[in-house]
């Protein structure tokens, strides 16, 4: 069986490996979350959780078996064994689609091991269609489809990508491990696939040259997987990622991590569990957590069992000051909207605190949701772009806030509005 055939195999098994590890522990407790609710108590595991609930309480009926006959008459004190059967199988079936929850770190690495012990089948695999995905294919458009968004021929979603200045281009796809192109795009060849996990959160060059591959896709939502931590490659042009080349310990496994940034000789990583940073030369010792909003969701923490546990520490961004790396912004929050949602910086004695001002850039938490940060290539420039979860909570054509810029090129700003959504739609941009 050709590596990356059975390395595809591997990593589904894995996953299965973990979720039945842990996710007993992920989901102790069904309870109903703190307001407000993870996706606007449409997510699924609110729902399922507090429809088992019920179901175990009696104020939801359970729908019958269909009948089998006279024979299949069901005996006295069967109901309850059906409500229990009924709520173990919603839990399941949730447990399933939001698994891992928050499991501590380790967990990932064990179950690796045991799955690199087991017995292996040889053999070979063949491809049965080479027909390229048409994703704009008009035969197969629905209301919730992005046809007409600009994509056709495609493979995955790519989570990661990074180029340099020789021609050399870096693509993560979303659980497909990292690609190389020689040629700045075509002729793609894998360099990651010994790794423990394909799932990509980011990939970025830092001044040296180095890549740094952060695993977990920077995504939430049930079709997602986490990874083992970041990784980097000294010599991508010509080498493969290996597990050795792991950064730190494994305080990053089973997270998702959507962004690294660099600035004053560290890297910092955003995180499902916070804030992380470490050093960017000597790569041993472990992460350090800078901040976590809520703590007591985090892994050992008191509420780690809670169902809102995966929602209450997201990191999105981080903006470092390039003329003084000590100046830094953290975006934090979830996308559904939560109390922590905001901006943090480092106050003089050294704790986060939330930043009241930014210019015209929202601060307040029910404006601040997936924010994501670019700097100019000069330094003389940030932008930033704001999903709101007021915004997509009311408008069902988007969750846009708005895209802004800082022109001082400090992360603090004054931050002033480039487009928002009636801009972009008069300019004709897609959809």
């Amino acid at each position: 069986m050709p590596t990356r055939q059975r390395r595809r195999l591997l990593t589904s098994a894995v996953t299965l490996t973990v979720i039945g590890l842990i996710t007993t522990q992920a989901f102790a407790a069904p309870s109903v979350p703190p307001q407000p609710q993870p996706w606007q108590v449409r997510h699924q595991a609110d729902t399922g959780k507090a429809h088992a609930e019920k179901v175990r309480s009696g104020t939801v009926g359970v729908t019958a078996a269909p009948s089998l006959g006279p024979k299949a008459e069901t005996e006295p004190g069967d109901g309850g064994d059906e409500a229990e059967n009924s709520a173990e199988g919603t839990a399941q079936y949730t447990e399933a689609r939001t698994a891992p929850g928050v499991i501590a770190p380790g967990a990932y690495g064990v179950a690796w091991a045991q799955l690199q012990s087991m017995p292996r089948t040889g053999g070979t695999w063949d491809h049965v269609t080479d027909k390229p995905y048409d994703s704009d294919d008009p035969r197969y458009r629905d209301v919730n489809s992005n046809s007409s968004g600009g994509a056709g021929l495609v493979t995955g979603r790519i989570t990661g990508l990074a180029a340099d200045n020789d021609g050399y281009v870096y693509a993560g796809g979303a659980n497909g491990g990292v690609f190389r192109s020689r040629t700045g795009g075509g002729h793609w060849e894998p360099i990651a696939d010994r790794l423990p996990t394909l799932s990509t959160g980011t990939l970025n060059l830092d001044e040296g040259g180095r890549l740094w591959y952060a695993t977990g896709e920077s995504n939430t939502g049930a079709t997602s997987y986490v990874g083992t931590g970041v990784y980097v490659l000294a010599d991508p042009k010509h080498g493969e990622f290996q597990p050795g080349n792991r950064v730190g310990g494994a305080e990053l496994e089973s997270t998702i991590i959507h962004a690294l940034r660099f600035g004053g000789g560290r890297v910092w990583a955003a995180t499902s569990r916070g804030v992380w940073s470490h050093a960017t030369t000597d790569l041993s010792g472990p992460w350090q957590l800078e901040f976590a909003p809520n703590p007591e969701y985090l892994p050992g923490g008191a509420k780690a069992g809670d169902p809102a546990a995966p929602y209450k520490n997201i990191a999105n961004d981080i903006a470092i000051d390039p003329k003084d790396p000590a100046k830094v912004v953290l975006a934090v929050g979830w996308r559904g909207g939560d109390s922590y949602n905001g901006f943090y910086g480092r106050a003089a004695d050294g704790s986060w605190q939330r930043v009241g001002s930014l210019g015209e850039l929202p601060t307040d938490a029910a404006n601040v949701g997936n924010v994501t940060f670019a700097r100019s290539a000069g330094g003389s420039r940030y932008y930033a772009i704001d999903q709101s979860p007021e915004v997509m909570a009311d408008d069902p054509d988007t969750g846009l806030k708005g895209i802004y810029v800082s022109k001082s090129g400090s992360p603090f700003g004054p931050w002033t509005l480039v487009a928002d959504k009636e801009k972009l739609r008069n300019s004709g941009s897609a959809l």
